[in-house]
């Protein structure tokens, strides 16, 4: 061979081994050209080729990009490029050059399977330096996500602090101004609008919560969404923080919440929307609302909302269409008002001055008074004691519970409890002694049952309108049993004042006897099969009757809607005694149904709930009674929960943010967790994909190699086979 085929050789050869070289550095050089071949101080050929950096600042249109020298045994002017060029990636190009001259890597294999583990651990820079590479792209929408998720001020992204910040972290990246960021969390709203009107035109039942919030001087109406999905699970998310510019009266409050259910096309879905007890709320779904809608009489008045029902209703508007579903009481906030405003004069409790709670909770009133007022008493509090005592909010009687619960905490200690009056009477404070601590220790075990029904009413995963019934019957037990408990020597007045009497419009019986004889909450928890008819049976039995034929009648309609266009057989049929061969069809699904209904038994509360606990009978139908009237909340307390998030975001010194940024932020930041879920299940998809190729794959190469003498398999496959092999 002359000497110019053994330069040509050379050079192929060389040109080989050079692009090689690259492969683990693609992302950063690519290959330009072939140099010149030389032996090495060792004898061996080295091949001498030059690289072209794909960075954005090294390629320009209209100027040849420069290249660097390397040969095949040496990178050193590619990593003094990087490394003098561009500081903010040569941490992830060192680790992705470390990977190739360094830790030995493998190269990728050329087969459809992943090369064998070498055992070997990655470096913290290693998995970024390919796929995962984070680009000025990704830096962006996090930064979008991060100002939604903390709800920061956006003027933040001007401080120059910021800036030096960011450009010290990524100097490649270009922080967005303020009105950037405020264009991109724009679209991000637009998108995730419409991203959520297209879930909830996929849901048959929905059911929505509505309140008013007043901050710095201002007022929304507030509203969320729920329904229950394909998992039986609980989904929320918020629709509106809307302002309210004109008087909240029961018109206006009708046209707000109406308007909000057209613009999510949510018009003819709602089943019922859920309110606290104000006189403005009660009055708008009573002249608004769903057609033979009746209301309880003597609402109560809100804090802050007009309260003279009669003068709602005279107030409204004859022009106004608004058109309300069917409305719902909180029963949270009944709750609430069933432990302050119906145990505020109970004789014998607390009517008089004497009175043992009235003397207890005057003291411990005056302890938190102390602590408040002086920084020095609370440290002191603090360090004799070992805590901080809790303060609570007299529009949330729950924390007032809590607050008691910390002093308790203090006063079931001896030695704490005399360090704590110590303190109080070097301040002139009268002192806690042990009648006081019995009385509170009582006021806390009539409580609890209270407490504990509150929880479970205002929870958002598990507060289905089917739990509610049962929720509240636990806690009548409860109070039912302390009245015949004797270690109470001061709170039995108390117990009676909670239970109250039907017809009173007071305590438990005054407040929950006619709630809990709605049809509509009965069907919730027979339908639910935590519960079935068994509770409704024991708790109800006046009204199962009823119930039962109500169910019974539902599920055959629905039965007979999806099989009218299924093949019947007729000869079948001709069993029957009836006439018409529908008839006989439908005394078929009845008797079937009825069947199925006194057979269904209750699983237990523990057990998560699934489609294994309907009935197999039907199952579509009872499923989707199930969700028609489990659907609606029995407390409004998610919109409430809302108020704290939105209250992030309208501060002091934001309160000039106008309302349709405002809310936009709130929008974006209530329905964050659908994006993420909808995240979630993309990728799911993409793993279930990747998956189904990699088992197409392996079927081929079993069906190539039925007659392949055993033992010819590689290593690299044959622990997927195994894995896999419930999948042939």
């Amino acid at each position: 061979m002359d000497d110019s085929g053994t330069e040509e050789v050379e050079r192929q050869e060389g040109t080989r081994l050079l692009k090689a070289g690259l492969e683990d550095l693609e992302m950063f050089f690519s290959f330009s050209s072939y140099v010149k071949t030389e032996k090495g101080k060792d004898g061996r050929k080295v091949h001498m080729g030059r690289a072209k950096c794909e960075e954005k600042t090294c390629v320009k249109k209209g100027v040849k990009a420069p290249t660097y020298s390397y040969t095949t045994t040496t990178k050193a002017n590619l990593r003094k490029h990087y490394e003098s060029m561009h500081k903010g990636t040569f941490n992830t190009f060192r680790a992705a050059l470390d990977g190739v001259s360094k830790r030995g890597r493998s190269k990728g294999r050329k087969d459809d399977f992943p090369a064998k583990r070498t055992g070997r651990q990655m470096s913290m820079e290693e998995p970024f330096s390919k796929k995962d590479r984070v680009t000025p792209e990704v830096l962006r929408k996090t930064c979008i996500r991060w100002f939604i998720d903390t709800m920061m001020p956006l003027r933040i992204v001007d401080h120059p602090t910021t800036r030096h910040f960011f450009s010290l972290v990524a100097p490649d990246f270009s922080l967005p101004s303020r009105r950037t960021l405020r264009r991109d969390i724009d679209q991000v709203s637009a998108n995730a609008k419409s991203d959520l009107c297209n879930l909830l035109h996929d849901t048959s039942y929905v059911a929505t919560t509505a309140d008013t919030w007043a901050v710095e001087n201002r007022v929304f109406i507030v509203m969320t969404g729920h329904w229950i999905g394909k998992d039986l699970r609980r989904q929320h998310c918020t629709l509106a923080c809307r302002e309210i510019k004109e008087k909240q009266t029961s018109d206006h409050l009708a046209q707000a919440i109406t308007d909000i259910h057209q613009e999510f096309g949510l018009a003819n879905k709602v089943l019922a929307t859920t309110t606290d007890n104000g006189a403005n709320y009660v009055a708008a779904f009573r002249h608004f609302g769903a057609e033979g809608q009746e209301e309880q009489e003597n609402p109560e008045v809100v804090v802050g909302q007009p309260g003279k029902l009669h003068v709602q209703l005279h107030q409204v508007a004859p022009e106004v269409a608004a058109h309300l579903p069917v409305h719902y009481r909180c029963g949270a906030d009944t709750i609430n008002l069933m432990a302050t405003v119906d145990v505020q004069s109970v004789p014998g409790w607390n009517q008089s001055p004497r009175a043992p709670f009235t003397k207890a909770a005057s003291k411990a009133q005056a302890t938190w008074n102390l602590q408040n007022r002086s920084s020095l008493v609370a440290n002191s509090i603090k360090e004799k004691t070992g805590r901080k005592l809790k303060n609570f909010c007299v529009t949330k009687w729950n924390s007032y519970y809590d607050a008691v619960s910390s002093l308790m905490d203090i006063l079931s200690k001896q030695d704490k409890m005399r360090a704590l009056n110590d303190i109080l009477s070097k301040k002139g404070v009268p002192t806690l002694d042990e009648r006081d601590k019995e009385v509170l220790s009582e006021y806390m075990t009539v409580m609890k049952p209270v407490v504990e029904c509150l929880d479970k009413v205002q929870s958002e995963t598990s507060a289905y309108m089917g739990a509610f019934m049962p929720t509240l019957h636990m806690m009548r037990l409860h109070l039912e049993n302390l009245k015949t408990d004797r270690n109470l020597q001061y709170a039995q007045p108390l117990v009676a004042a909670l239970l109250g009497t039907e017809g009173s419009g007071k305590g438990f019986y005054g407040r929950f006897a006619a709630r809990l004889k709605e049809e509509d909450v009965l069907m919730a928890t027979a339908l639910h099969p935590h519960y079935t008819m068994s509770l409704v049976r024991h708790f109800s039995p006046n009204e199962a009757v009823d119930i039962k034929h109500r169910i019974v009648e539902e599920v055959t309609k629905m039965v007979d809607s999806e099989e009218r266009q299924e093949e019947v057989d007729q000869f079948h049929l001709l069993l029957s005694t009836a006439a018409v061969p529908e008839v006989r069809r439908r005394e078929e699904v009845e008797e079937t149904v009825t069947k199925t209904l006194d057979q269904w038994k209750r699983a237990m509360v523990s057990v998560p709930l699934s489609h294994d606990l309907f009935p197999t009978h039907y199952r579509d139908a009872w499923l989707d009674l199930f969700k028609k009237y489990n659907t609606p909340l029995p407390s409004s307390a998610a919109v409430e929960r809302l108020f704290s998030s939105a209250g992030d975001i309208l501060r002091a010194k934001g309160s000039s943010l106008s309302n349709i940024n405002f809310e936009q932020l709130v929008f974006v930041r209530g329905n964050m967790h659908l994006l993420e879920y909808k995240e979630v299940q993309e990728q799911k998809q993409d793993k279930e994909e990747e998956k189904e190729v990699e088992l197409f794959l392996l079927r081929r190469i079993v069906r190539e190699t039925l007659t392949t003498p055993s033992g010819e398999f590689e290593d690299s496959f044959g622990e997927s086979l195994k894995t896999h092999s419930g999948d042939f």
